[in-house]
């Protein structure tokens, strides 16, 4: 997809957050090449992840879960920024999804990461940075003309999260 299609003429700005540098290497591995993304920035913990997040102010955030230092719900809970990057979790740990779903994130990818499982969060996560940018462009607008709106409830990510959240076995 290029910029024809809609997407934008700036790559989305992406940070990598993982302690382990093989899932990391992957990572980008899967996002090299892709024209609508640009990573700024990784970080191998939590307390890491923060000021790389807090300085570069990132769209999209690949976070693993478990990590030393500060687990990557501390990492969210830690960011002084608005508006907070939107984030898909990267895991090998499928007993978050739920608390990942809270924290409204994008999707929730069990590691190992297989390409195609990759693409489709990534394309799902540019198309819903999409999406609200153009909502935040009509808001402004009615905001504007004195028509505030209101909030439209859970998101298309929300809902992708939480039907995967229904397909994880039960306890």
């Amino acid at each position: 997809m290029g910029e024809a299609s809609g997407w934008p003429l700036h790559p989305r700005r992406v940070v990598i957050v993982d302690d382990e540098p093989p899932a990391r290497e992957k990572i980008r591995r899967f996002l090299a090449g892709d024209r609508r993304v640009e990573i700024v920035g990784e970080a191998g913990n939590g307390l890491g992840a923060v000021e790389v997040l807090e300085r570069e102010r990132p769209d999209l955030v690949f976070l693993d879960i478990q990590m030393p230092e500060l687990d990557g719900f501390g990492v969210l809970e830690a960011l002084e920024i608005e508006p907070l990057p939107r984030i898909i979790f990267v895991t090998a740990h499928d007993e978050h999804a739920v608390q990942a779903f809270e924290v409204r994130a994008l999707d929730y990818l069990l590691k190992p990461v297989d390409r195609d499982r990759f693409t489709l969060a990534l394309d799902r996560a540019l198309e819903e940075l999409e999406r609200t940018g153009r909502e935040r462009e009509v808001r402004g607008k009615r905001e504007l003309d004195g028509d505030g709106g209101e909030d439209e409830g859970p998101t298309a990510g929300d809902r992708s999260l939480l039907a995967l959240a229904r397909e994880l076995p039960p306890d």
